[in-house]
């Protein structure tokens, strides 16, 4: 993945959703992920990506019939997924 691609990822990632929290505290959301986003983020291709969710080897949802994933849930994934060096 090149430059380019990892700053539209985390352009694209880093577009938030406010909510309201009690106190006059917010917080931030990430917005879902669909297939494209995380192939890119992964570097892989979209039909490996699929493959992934449909074994179930990667967190993944539905919404609306479309399949989304939570980037919070897989940069989790990915950490748990990292040998140590």
């Amino acid at each position: 993945m090149n430059e380019p691609e990892i700053r539209r990822i985390r352009r694209r990632s880093s577009q938030e959703v406010r909510v309201g929290v009690a106190a006059g505290e917010s917080e931030y959301v990430d917005r879902l992920w669909s297939v494209q986003d995380l192939a890119c983020y992964l570097g892989l291709t979209i039909k490996g990506t699929y493959g992934l969710a449909e074994r179930r080897a990667i967190p993944s949802l539905k919404v609306g019939g479309r399949l989304r994933f939570d980037p919070a849930a897989i940069r989790a994934w990915v950490r748990d997924r990292q040998q140590p060096r």
